[in-house]
């Protein structure tokens, strides 16, 4: 069963930058979430549940995405890719 519906995130045309604890819901083991910037900048921290390649923060402007895996090992969302569509 593959479910993997992409989630568009808007911020009202601003900036904002996401900083609950955990930053996004706790999945289930091995489920894909992968995120859309739409109409504004997003910006996602390392840490809290959300594992970003090279422990870097990422930035999700308008067209810009990032794809994460869940794993139960770390507890968290872990980052597979990340772009821009043009």
């Amino acid at each position: 069963n593959f479910d993997h519906s992409p989630l568009y995130v808007s911020g009202s045309n601003g900036t904002i930058t996401i900083t609950s604890n955990p930053r996004i819901s706790l999945g289930r083991q091995s489920q894909i979430l992968t995120l859309f910037g739409v109409d504004s900048t997003i910006n996602l921290n390392h840490g809290n549940s959300l594992n970003l390649m090279g422990s870097s923060n990422i930035v999700l402007s308008s067209g810009a995405y990032v794809t994460f895996i869940y794993s139960t090992a770390n507890t968290a969302w872990n980052e597979t890719s990340r772009g821009k569509v043009n």
